[in-house]
């Protein structure tokens, strides 16, 4: 790593970490830049991590930052651990079959798992049955806070943020193929607990849909390398067949290169390495995201991004259909637009609901998203194609 990089903090935030999932010493450097790398720690959410591996070396001024990290992280997680066995007591009391997914699950596997900090908890219950558990959450204590659709339900609960699924994917699948094999997860779910091989092959696909659209940091690839390195019971040969099938096998050699890389942990199965001008590239575009692409402003416009380099034909092609298309929206985006109603069963009045639309996004006060496919349209051809390697290069646009 230190030949592939200039930048000599990435390499010592990369090298703490990797010192961590491989339960060794970090040695002081001379070279630590330590208010650089409580920003790195931050906006990864691995702040208690380094206070772990350096606070013999932490510079006094900066050790309450630390410090306070590494509480908060050893708190939360105590609680959360709490409140997901009270929610496996009420489920299972309803018989009501159910499996956590990601976060704690993932970090049991982690050196020490209080310090892999999560954002939300994400819980799974038998398809059909979404409605019913949050039901039953609520009358214990449970406030339902708001949905991302018919198959996603959250709910506060003592300061903590919970998401009920009963799928495990919808619109972040590529293909229909992902859709119904993750979808299909019963039959992979045993005493509330989902089979790791088939949790691993989420994990990867969850990770690649965050890498497509906001952003992806270095906390999904530690999750993916503490369960490669940690559950040696992983049927590699059934999973490698499935990443294949699936679609997903390229993007998934990518992740092994740069875990093998990142972290000296190395998957035991054949791949074919990113060469070393990509992997510097991904790896500053990674550090550069943080957590979930938040601290990158450039990763607001991937949506856009993503249409204009995705179709097979040219990307000023793309970028004039699809500003064309966003302008003037068709029948069945605009019948479904406010105040649009008497467009449905009308398609000759089109043309009135496109004005209806311009009178009403010149009267909102806030036009940040629509400002931003707009300026998402004009981005330069050389950053798009730029994009456009990387997400080849890393098996994404792969069909």
């Amino acid at each position: 790593m230190d030949k592939r990089t200039d930048n000599k903090m990435d390499n010592a935030f990369i090298s703490i970490l990797r010192d961590h999932l491989l339960n060794q010493r970090t040695e002081n450097r001379a070279d630590f830049d330590w208010n650089e790398l409580l920003r790195l720690s931050k906006v990864h959410e691995v702040t208690g991590i380094i206070y772990f591996q350096c606070k013999e070396y932490i510079p006094k001024n900066l050790w309450t930052d630390f410090e306070s990290a590494y509480a908060a992280a050893m708190f939360y997680y105590s609680n959360r651990v709490k409140a997901m066995r009270f929610i496996a007591d009420l489920l299972s009391e309803n018989h009501i079959p159910f499996f956590s997914v990601k976060g704690l699950e993932v970090a049991k596997y982690y050196p020490f798992p209080s310090l892999r900090t999560m954002g939300d908890n994400d819980v799974v219950v038998e398809p059909g049955r979404l409605s019913e558990t949050v039901s039953i959450l609520k009358e214990h204590g449970f406030v339902e806070t708001d949905g991302t659709g018919e198959h996603v339900l959250s709910c506060d609960y003592k300061g903590m943020h919970f998401e009920f699924h009963d799928r495990l994917t919808d619109n972040d699948a590529r293909t229909d193929e992902q859709r119904s094999f993750f979808n299909a997860f019963m039959p992979y779910v045993k005493d509330n607990a989902l089979d790791w091989n088939f949790h691993f092959l989420f994990l990867i696909m969850h990770l690649r849909k965050h890498f497509m659209n906001i952003g992806v940091g270095l906390r999904q690839f530690m999750d993916i390398a503490v369960v490669a390195k940690n559950r040696e019971e992983l049927d590699w040969g059934w999973i490698e067949d499935k990443l294949q099938e699936l679609k997903l096998q390229k993007f998934a050699h990518a992740c092994f290169s740069l875990i093998e890389d990142w972290f000296n942990i190395t998957v035991p199965v054949p791949f074919t390495k990113l060469d070393e001008e990509m992997t510097v590239e991904v790896t500053e575009k990674i550090l550069n995201n943080g957590v979930f692409g938040f601290a990158d402003e450039e990763n607001k416009n991937n949506r856009v991004s993503n249409i204009l380099i995705q179709s097979g034909a040219s990307i000023q092609k793309n970028r004039f259909s699809f500003f064309v298309r966003s302008l003037f929206p068709n029948y069945q985006r605009m019948k479904g637009y406010p105040g649009c109603g008497f467009l449905d069963g009308r398609p000759y009045l089109l043309p009135i609901a496109w004005i209806r639309r311009f009178v009403y996004i010149l009267g909102k006060h806030d036009n940040k998203d629509r400002t931003r496919t707009i300026t998402g349209t004009f981005k330069s051809t050389t950053e798009l194609e730029k994009r456009k390697t990387m997400l080849e290069q890393m098996g994404i646009l792969d069909d």
